[in-house]
């Protein structure tokens, strides 16, 4: 109830943002945490950095297709846990979280309404249209089977 989100789309627009053409920042109430395909900086509320990690490439600044070595290396790292056992830089239930908060706002925006939620799984409540949105119909031979 004390809390809110926001979001804006500024990418694909020409314009840098701290000297970057795409990305995304998330500010904070102790600091900003800026991220795009290159990597990501972590600055505090004075705007000093913190912390700062760099593929060193310079992605194009206006490729909408995707990719680059930000999303190569996560790949990368996802196959080699399935087949080597190795440690998740993201792991699941971190990457559920974050894909879920995503799902549920363009469910909220496409509706324009606010979404109350069952806090132990963010399932929607009390909104049959919006629910109907938590999932999808698979082609034949395609269902997802758990």
């Amino acid at each position: 109830d004390d809390k809110m989100i926001t979001w804006e789309g500024l990418s694909c627009q020409g314009k840098d943002y701290y000297n970057r053409g795409r990305g995304a920042t998330i500010h904070g109430t102790e600091g900003t945490v800026l991220l795009d395909r290159d990597g990501y900086i972590v600055f505090n509320k004075n705007e000093e950095v913190l912390e700062e990690f760099s593929r060193k490439t310079v992605e194009d600044k206006m490729n909408i297709i995707g990719g680059g070595p930000m999303t190569t290396a996560h790949f990368r790292n996802f196959i080699n846990a399935i087949r080597d056992g190795e440690k998740l830089n993201s792991p699941i239930d971190e990457g559920n979280v974050s894909v879920t908060m995503l799902l549920l706002s363009n469910i909220a925006w496409k509706y324009r309404r606010v979404l109350t939620l069952n806090p132990s799984n963010g399932h929607i409540l009390g909104d049959i249209a919006a629910s109907s949105m938590w999932s999808r119909e698979y082609e034949k031979g395609w269902e997802l089977k758990v």
